[in-house]
């Protein structure tokens, strides 16, 4: 982002929004969708309506980045050249040579200068939220505790099944005569296990899902939620022992073994993952304290945002 004056910028380029009479321009908006899309997109491309919808999700995350830069100038923070030097060393360490990189930034429309004043935005940013938010979260045991105790209810193990699998396999893309064959095959080899047959056995023999094959089909303890919603409901209407009718995946036909049951249960506090409720809980408090903080930010300033180009 580039900071100047609405007046020394109107003319340089178009304006997305103004922040406290900071502009942010339309070029640093498109930059930021453009190096988002990738990431949400597996194909690279995205609806002209999505983009719409990404570009204002965007244009409020640059805002708020404003609004923390100036708030940290505020303050008195700042960030020595030597920290600046040593980020812009890692984004060259990503291209072969300097001229590549050159020619990269032309690519997006940036310079050097440009490159170190994001940079510089983005680690005041960083210095501001870690005195403002991050400092100001302590998770305790006392916290956790109290978090529990107000509904232990929340903390439960889900029921669970020790499960055993035989899979045919289908090429997602096959024929449905490939589809039925390997549905009558799973049938067959249910029916075998039904007669007597060590399902162990035929999974070692005839299942094609390769992680589990050598032990027997083994799936080890399975709990709600961990499967796909048909294979869920078939596994968990089974009794101790009992052998499901194949069910279709996304890989192909399956036949299932229940070995084993254990109903939900209540966890007691000692049992609870104290580091992941920790982690959990230090996440909502992060996101209260930010959220708090930039609201207080966004009342105080003066933000206009300019109507898009048509």
């Amino acid at each position: 982002m580039c900071a100047g004056s609405v007046e020394g910028r109107a003319a340089d380029a178009p304006i997305a929004a103004v922040v406290n009479g900071v502009p942010i321009t339309m070029a640093a908006v498109d930059r930021a969708v453009n190096d988002k899309v990738p990431r949400i997109s597996g194909h690279g491309t995205i609806s002209e309506g999505r983009r719409t919808v990404l570009r204002a999700e965007v244009l409020e995350e640059l805002i708020e980045e404003e609004l923390i830069v100036q708030d940290a100038k505020r303050r008195g923070l700042s960030v020595a050249a030597s920290a600046i030097d040593e980020e812009v060393a890692k984004v060259k360490a990503r291209f072969p040579d300097g001229g590549t990189y050159l020619k990269a930034l032309a690519r997006q429309g940036l310079s050097e200068a440009e490159v170190r004043r994001g940079i510089e935005q983005y680690l005041l940013a960083k210095k501001a939220v870690d005195r403002e938010v991050t400092a100001k979260i302590d998770i305790t045991e006392d916290t956790m505790r109290k978090y529990y105790d107000a509904d232990p209810s929340r903390f439960v193990v889900p029921d669970q099944v020790r499960l055993r699998q035989i899979l045919i396999t289908v090429d997602p893309g096959g024929s449905a005569v490939e589809w039925k064959a390997a549905q009558a095959r799973a049938g067959e080899l249910a029916v075998q296990a039904r007669k007597g047959a060590a399902f162990a056995d035929l999974a070692k023999a005839h299942s094609q899902h390769e992680p589990s094959r050598d032990q027997g089909g083994d799936l080890g303890w399975v709990h709600r939620g961990q499967l796909e919603h048909d294979q869920e409901a078939v596994v968990f209407a089974l009794e101790a022992g009992g052998i499901s009718e194949p069910v279709r995946t996304l890989y192909g036909f399956a036949v299932f073994q229940v070995e084993a049951k254990k109903p939900r249960r209540a966890l007691a506090y000692e049992e609870v993952n104290k580091t992941r409720l920790a982690d959990e809980l230090r996440r909502a408090e992060t996101d209260r304290v930010r959220t708090a903080w930039l609201a207080d930010l966004r009342q105080r300033a003066k933000v206009e945002i300019r109507p898009s180009e048509p």
